[in-house]
């Protein structure tokens, strides 16, 4: 057999037998050979060696074990050189070490025999000849007796000085419990000690029988616990036998043995402790990780989670509810329960623990996505709770990354001392210093604030605050939703038609709704006008109403659309509850003198034309601007949308003015007022009452107008008052008209409406003329400022040189792309820059990169990038205020700062986004940071500590 240019060569007979050889594929040189020698506890192995050759044989005449000794180009000349390599090479070799380890622990070893050649090999048990019983060597390998260590053969032949003698290693087969510890490991110079390990454990262990003054067998077995190196005395096999026979030494067997089935029995019990305690620290894991998704999922839906106490709160009632399905939980929630350190996980402190480090994850998130953006507008509003004493300042941004996709990100709400411009300048800072200290200002381009004077003042207030020192090219942005609301509110106000309507609609919504038995009875009136229609009644927009009776929004005066045409379609209902009541002898006599005076009050208005009439115009105009105003509340709406829905909204207004929709609007009033009439006329109880028509005629208006028109031609009296009252129509829609235009126009927005013409109408109109002065004041050189976002660059010959460019791609992709054509079909130029940004992100895609439109077309895609960045409306603030009220209302009024702050932060967002944000795991590390958690939770958790799992209550 051969190995790496060895040949294993058997050796023959008489010293050697059973020998193996190692020998190089050379000539055999004459040189000098060392024989070196190796001793274990059961184990002599001799070595000789020369230049060429290695034999390994054993001299004890047992089965030898071949070695394998992978000593390649080993030249040593001189003999101590050659036995202190053989000897390290020995001690080190793995393979060597591990099988003399083994035969001296008494395991089997395979070992090839002399007829196999090597190929085969057979298992001998070195200790097959003992004397011991199976019980003792069941001692010896439990306590280790048999770990001899290894020495050579310089020092067993020194061990008697007289007689230069050895101790047969076979005397520790045959009587294994003999122990032998070198002189290196005793005070012994020279020789070492040799024991009876069993007598020696069980001196340790403190055998009675072997203690020094009173012990039995002591004085017998001294030598033997102790140690001697008298080899005289008992180096011979008589000693060893005589020892092994002995009373004492049969004591200590016993006594070891008793001893060590109690030390299994502990060492068993210990086991099953310790696979008690991991089985209990997983299922404390599992319950850590249920309490922090049921804290979460209750943070995220706005509820309170815990109470005055630990035993109250909705976290406690959830985990009652899933002790259901896994019943230990309840020990866990029992005061009077085993488990009192997990019962706190529900106290005030861990939960707030575990809300801080939710939070703190999400915003890493969020500030991490500033941070990369391209620009960023500021969105906030301030607020403050009715039920504490105490201000916030609502904060947002809306912000392009680098793909050109908007999103809006919510920093949370701010505690401020007060409302004044620079409390809440210094609350803004300070959370956008948070993100980064080296946070980039010249990112912000923007801030849209409502209209009030702390945030918009033009010297003193937030805007002008923020833009001296912190963001120079933060252009502020008054709301447009909220300056369609002014304007409304003015012109509404001072319309005298629609003033008085909305003024006794108010009177009406207070006699009925915040009445319970006049609303009560109104609701009836409108089930038996539907039964009226059942029975065969014809029907109509007043005898199916079933709107309820809304009242005027008193915030929101762009939201009071479908109040007014509730009022307008439950007309008769309204008016025919009014005359029951005063014609009911019984519900009259219950009304105060007031009520009584706006009842009867009510009724003369109710049957005036000018009231019917101003209502339906009212819910006309209210309906245009409701619909821009939802629009323009959309998430993440850009200013270009912003625009295309206030030139919509112009052009709507412009519409209802126009002969057509008025003419429209007047028959409808005219046709309603000869229904309402036709069924007050057949009314019972107005009758009774004495009314027979409800609502007067236009006519006697026309008197105040010319009976003639320009052309001397003669006009009735119905004719004359369309004519009369259609000044009070155009006049409602051009005020809110010319006002709107009026307000709109700020630096904000001319700059807004330079790059909207730019990125929009120049690619259909390469020839139009633009331009860019505002653009340049703002955002370029003409600003004074370093860092503004547009440089010297920023000429017309440069944008139209990028325009074409833009042009093209957008031809090339209307014309190509399938998918294009499918979702815009009658888009063949862009109506707003959110098209042209559409169009880049399609490009992306197919035919030019993000880098590519960078290189071609920079001065664009800042523009773009500005466009998509401005928010036109606060309504994202106003968002917030809603989940304001809900997670600080009168029950919760003293909810804390920071609590309020994390709770908003969690509810904001959806659950969906923040599992994938949140890392469990982490905040489950970070909770068992001292060893007293460490010992109930274990060392560290894992993913499916926070999967739901079943587990055993009994345990």
């Amino acid at each position: 057999m051969t190995l790496d240019g060895w040949v294993v060569k058997q050796g023959k007979g008489g010293k050697r037998s059973g020998s193996a050889a190692l020998r190089k594929n050379e000539e055999d040189a004459d040189s000098s050979s060392s024989t070196c020698s190796v001793f274990t506890g059961t184990k002599q192995v001799t070595i000789t060696s020369t230049n060429t050759s290695i034999e390994v044989y054993d001299p004890t005449d047992r089965e030898s074990v071949d070695k394998i000794l992978l000593l390649k180009d080993l030249q040593l000349k001189e003999q101590y050189e050659m036995k202190r390599a053989i000897t390290k090479s020995i001690e080190y070799l793995q393979e060597e070490v591990t099988i003399l380890q083994r035969l001296s622990k008494g395991k089997k070893l395979k070992v090839p025999t002399e007829a196999s050649k090597g190929n085969e090999s057979v298992e001998i048990d070195p200790f097959q000849n003992s004397e011991c019983n199976s019980e003792t060597l069941k001692l010896i390998k439990f306590y280790h007796i048999d770990d001899h260590h290894l020495f050579d053969k310089k020092i067993t032949t020194r061990i008697d000085q007289k007689k230069k003698r050895c101790l047969e290693p076979a005397r520790f087969c045959k009587y294994p419990w003999g122990k032998y510890t070198p002189s290196r490991y005793t005070d012994d110079p020279v020789g070492g000690l040799l024991q009876c390990g069993l007598c020696s454990k069980a001196s340790q262990m403190d055998f009675v029988d072997f203690m020094p003054s009173t012990g039995t067998f002591y004085k017998g077995c001294k030598k033997w616990i102790e140690g001697t190196n008298d080899w005289n005395n008992y180096a011979s096999e008589n000693s060893w036998a005589n020892h092994h026979s002995c009373e004492g030494h049969k004591a200590a067997v016993r006594f070891l043995n008793s001893r060590m089935q109690n030390d299994i029995r502990i060492n068993l019990e210990s086991e099953r402790s310790a696979s008690l305690k991991a089985f209990h620290q997983e299922r404390n894991r599992h319950y850590f990780g249920l309490v922090t998704r049921s804290v979460l999922h209750l943070a995220n839906m706005g509820d309170a989670i815990y109470g005055d106490t630990t035993r109250e709160g909705k976290l406690r009632s959830t985990l009652k509810l899933l002790s259901h399905q896994s019943p230990y939980i309840e020990d866990f929630l029992s005061v009077q329960g085993k488990n009192q350190t997990l019962m706190t996980l529900t106290h005030k402190d861990h939960i707030d623990f575990i809300l801080e480090q939710i939070t703190k994850q999400i915003m890493k998130r969020q500030y991490t996505k500033l941070r990369d953006c391209i620009f960023a507008c500021l969105i906030a509003d301030e607020w403050s709770c009715r039920y504490s004493a105490k201000e916030y300042v609502s904060l947002s941004v809306q912000c392009v990354m680098n793909n050109l996709s908007t999103e809006t990100i919510f920093l949370g709400f701010i505690p401020i001392k007060s409302t004044t411009a620079e409390d809440v300048t210094r609350a803004i800072i300070d959370t956008l210093r948070k993100i980064d200290p080296t946070f980039d200002m010249k990112k912000v381009v923007g801030q849209t604030y409502d209209g009030a004077a702390n945030m918009q003042g033009k010297k003193g207030g937030t805007q002008a605050k923020i833009r001296e020192s912190h963001c120079f090219f933060a252009l502020p942005n008054h709301c447009w939703n909220h300056q369609i609301q002014i304007t409304i509110k003015k012109y509404t106000k001072g319309h005298r038609l629609i003033e008085n309507v909305l003024s006794y609609c108010e009177i009406l919504v207070k006699l009925y709704k915040y009445s319970p038995k006049r609303s009560e009875m109104l609701v009836d009136i409108k089930l038996e006008l539907r039964d009226d229609v059942q029975d065969g009644l014809e029907p109509s927009k007043f005898t199916t109403a079933v709107g309820k009776l809304l009242g005027l929004c008193v915030t929101r005066w762009t939201c009071r659309a479908t109040s007014l045409f509730n009022y307008y379609h439950g007309y008769f209902a309204e008016f025919k509850g009014f005359v029951r009541i005063m014609v009911t002898r019984e519900l009259k006599s219950k009304l105060k003198t007031d009520q009584k005076n706006e009842i009867t009050g009510m009724l003369i208005k109710l049957q005036d034309f000018e009231f019917f009439y101003g209502l339906r115009v009212a819910a006309e105009l209210f309906t245009i601007v409701e619909k821009t105003t939802v629009k323009m509340q959309e998430e993440n709406l850009t200013a270009s949308k912003g625009i295309q829905e206030v030139n919509k909204l112009l052009e709507n207004l412009e519409k209802a003015k126009s002969d057509d929709a008025y003419d429209k609007i007047w028959k409808e009033v005219s046709d309603d007022r000869e229904a309402i009439n036709k069924k007050i006329s057949e009314d019972n109880e107005c009758q009774s009452y004495g009314i027979v028509n409800c609502i007067s005629s236009p006519s006697r208006a026309a008197s105040r107008v010319a009976m003639r028109d320009v052309n001397e031609v003669a006009l009735d009296e119905e004719e004359a008052a369309k004519i009369y009252w259609k000044e009070f129509y155009v006049a409602a829609f051009e005020g809110v008209e010319e006002d709107l235009k009026r307000r709109l126009e700020n630096d904000m927005l001319k700059t807004l409406v330079e790059m909207e013409v730019i990125l929009v109408q120049l690619i259909s109109a390469p020839e139009k003329e633009f331009e860019i002065e505002n653009i340049v004041k703002n955002y370029g050189t003409g600003s004074g400022k370093e860092g503004a976002p547009f440089g010297e660059e920023l000429t017309k010959a440069a944008i139209l040189r990028e325009m074409e460019i833009v042009r093209e791609e957008w031809r090339k992709l209307r014309s190509d792309s399938e998918e294009w054509k499918k979702r815009r079909p009658e888009c063949q130029d862009p109506l707003c820059a959110d098209d042209v940004i559409d169009m880049m992100k399609d490009s992306f895609k197919s035919s030019k990169t993000l880098s590519d439109w960078k290189g071609d077309a920079p001065i664009i895609m800042k523009m773009l990038a500005i466009m998509a960045t401005i928010a036109a409306t606060s309504a994202f603030a106003e968002r917030t205020f809603s989940l304001a009220r809900r997670l600080k209302s009168y029950l919760r009024s003293q909810m804390l700062n920071d609590t309020f702050y994390r709770l908003g932060i969690i509810a904001w967002y959806d659950e969906k986004e923040i599992n994938s944000i949140v890392d469990f795991v982490r905040i489950g590390n970070d909770f068992i940071t001292n060893a007293h958690r460490k010992g109930i939770y274990g060392l560290n958790f894992k993913e499916e500590d926070f999967i739901p799992k079943q587990f055993d209550k009994s345990k």
